[in-house]
């Protein structure tokens, strides 16, 4: 759409910490961001979570999806297997994670993740407050990542995904 392209264009090209090449890359950036906006901003609209979070929270853990985990299993959000996860799996270094037939799934089941069960109280936040969103997927140990909250904020903020939670 006319509106997915200039938020793309005016996206500026992100300083990443990781050691991926992608991430220095902004016609990658572009490029993943332009295949999931759509996907994000169904599963914000459907479960209640800013889209600027799906996206930044996809991009750090799948390192702009080319991280093996989200090329091999189509995991773009480092999901593990849980005890009654019945799904594909995929060993990595003596941890299991789960495996998705395709990368739309794992966003859906990132939705839940972040909107069932234990962490219910965290569609209280809004659609709008990544902020709050951020300091919150933190708290909960989603991720072994260091200062999550700081990486997704930062994040949102550089490529101004923030845009995406007025719709």
């Amino acid at each position: 759409t006319e509106q997915q392209a200039s938020l793309m264009d005016r996206l500026p090209s992100w300083g990443w910490s990781k050691k991926s090449e992608a991430a220095s890359n902004p016609e990658i950036v572009n490029e993943y961001l332009a295949k999931f906006v759509n996907t994000a901003r169904a599963e914000s609209q459907e479960f209640g979570l800013p889209a600027s979070i799906i996206l930044a929270n996809a991009m750090i853990h799948s390192e702009i999806g080319v991280s093996d985990l989200s090329k091999n299993s189509n995991n773009h959000f480092n999901l593990p297997c849980t005890a009654d996860w019945k799904g594909a799996v995929n060993w990595d270094n003596k941890n299991c994670f789960r495996s998705y037939d395709k990368a739309t799934t794992s966003f859906r089941d990132h939705s839940l993740f972040l909107t069932t069960g234990e962490n219910t109280k965290l569609v209280d936040l809004g659609k709008t407050d990544y902020k709050a969103w951020a300091k919150a997927i933190e708290n909960i140990g989603y991720s072994s990542e260091r200062r999550l909250a700081k990486q997704l904020i930062k994040l949102i903020e550089t490529y101004r995904l923030q845009q995406l939670d007025a719709n």
